[in-house]
């Protein structure tokens, strides 16, 4: 994050080593969950952008919204599909 200059972007970043289980495991996200504070659930946004990610958002019980980082790439089981991260769906979502 430092080395993209995100490093102050983020209150919480989670790594597969500081969890019991990587993705498609729920762990990452019931962790992030966890650190901010919040309870896992629908009201909890996920952007994903492969289909494990997916899988352990959705597990973790949150809404997923899919936004493919390489074309043709199938996020079936998000809740909504984006095309990019300034699609209005994200926008609308989000209360942005």
């Amino acid at each position: 994050m430092e080395i993209v200059g995100f490093d102050d972007r983020f209150d919480v970043v989670i790594s597969a080593h500081e969890v019991a289980a990587p993705k498609p495991s729920p762990d990452p996200y019931l962790e992030a969950c966890r650190r901010l504070g919040v309870e896992p659930g629908p009201e909890v946004v996920a952007l994903e952008d492969s289909p494990t990610g997916v899988a352990a958002a959705r597990a973790a019980g949150l809404t997923v919204i899919g936004v493919p980082s390489l074309e043709g790439m199938a996020l079936e089981e998000a809740h909504e599909i984006a095309d990019s991260l300034q699609d209005t769906v994200i926008a609308r979502r989000l209360a942005l």
